[in-house]
């Protein structure tokens, strides 16, 4: 759907003369701009991250997430935050096709995505059963906390934010060097969530610590008592 989408938007502009604009009043566009704004709500009320609110909307829609991916020809993750990156990365390079195809920004670019979506509702296509729509804005939420923590680090350690920059869109000179190439996406996709997975393990052992802690003094416990015990026998 999406390159007969575009290639009616190509014969539109052959037809006209000129560009065409893409059209932010569509359906989709509205409603992710619309659950945006939810979540940026929501944050200011809750005292929450936007990431933080961005993720409970993830976990809400976990398997339509998942499907997503894997119509993309890929495994899809069961760990939320490492699964919206995946989808995250999938969803830049569409965005990427698009401004080569159709040489426009990526908001732009964004939006006509929406419009072939919107498109594919009108007409009952099967493809539609994949689409994520405005899920996207808590996706993106997600993944831009994510992404910013990262680039700060590699700040903090004289590097440039490389493909996290690109991932948060807060570098747009990391935009145009690495989401020029579509190849470069899957390239840096393994370094991303093996970052998310390493810091998924730290936290799971700082919530296992205590219980850590408390197993040795058990263990501590024990070994004093049998030693005090086998003192005694003798």
């Amino acid at each position: 759907m999406y390159n007969d989408f575009l290639g009616e938007v190509i014969a539109e502009e052959t037809r006209i003369g000129k560009q065409r604009k893409p059209d932010y009043s569509n359906p989709i566009t509205k409603q992710r701009l619309k659950l945006k704004r939810v979540i940026e709500s929501q944050s200011n009320e809750l005292g929450k991250d936007k990431g933080d609110i961005g993720l409970e909307y993830v976990q809400q829609n976990l398997a339509d997430v998942q499907r997503y991916v894997a119509s993309k020809g890929e495994q899809p993750f069961n760990n939320p935050v490492e699964l919206s990156v995946q989808a995250q990365l999938l969803r830049k390079q569409d965005v990427n096709n698009v401004q080569k195809v159709l040489g426009c920004n990526p908001q732009d670019a964004e939006v006509y995505l929406d419009e072939a979506e919107s498109k594919a509702f009108e007409i009952n296509s099967s493809e539609a059963d994949n689409f994520l729509g405005p899920l996207f804005a808590a996706i993106g939420g997600v993944v831009e906390k994510v992404a910013d923590k990262q680039t700060e680090k590699r700040k903090q350690q004289g590097k440039k934010p490389g493909f996290w920059g690109f991932l948060s869109g807060s570098n747009a000179n990391e935009t145009n060097s690495v989401g020029q190439d579509a190849t470069g996406v899957k390239v840096f996709a393994n370094d991303v969530i093996n970052a998310i997975k390493e810091n998924e393990k730290k936290k799971e052992i700082g919530k296992m610590l205590p219980i850590i802690i408390v197993v040795l003094v058990v263990i501590i416990l024990i070994t004093i008592l049998i030693t005090r015990n086998a003192s005694k026998n003798k």
